[in-house]
Order: C-alpha cells, then sequence, then structure tokens
C-alpha cells in the first residue's frame, strides 16, 4: 500500500535522490554534471526553492530542497 503525500509548509526540508538503474552511471561527464545542475538550479529559480545541499556521485546525486 502506498504511503500517504507528504504535506509540508514552505519551510520543510524536502530530501530528493537521484539514482541511476542498476547502479549504472547517470552522467557521461564532468561537463554533463555542470549541465545537470544548471537545470536544476534554473528548475528553483523558477519556483521559487531553496537548494540546501546538493552532492553529485556516479551513479546517485542526492539533493536537499
Amino acid at each position: 500500500m502506498p504511503r500517504q503525500a507528504r504535506l509540508g509548509g514552505q519551510r520543510t526540508l524536502h530530501p530528493v535522490n537521484i539514482r541511476g538503474m542498476e547502479e549504472r552511471p547517470i552522467l557521461a561527464d564532468h561537463l554533463d554534471g555542470v549541465w545537470f545542475f544548471s537545470c536544476v538550479g534554473q528548475w528553483a529559480l523558477e519556483r521559487g526553492t531553496k537548494i540546501c545541499a546538493r552532492f553529485l556521485m556516479d551513479h546517485d546525486a542526492p539533493i536537499l530542497l
């Protein structure tokens, strides 16, 4: 059974984790990482969301919004 959606206020921290399937790399090289985080940053600016923390690994990209 799926769990209920989290209904938090505007000041609630939300962890987001992006993972590659079967632990495969999610990005090809460093430039892909730069492009990825520029897209995430643009998305956050458009929506007024603050990115508190981010980290990029080979097959994982945890972000704290």
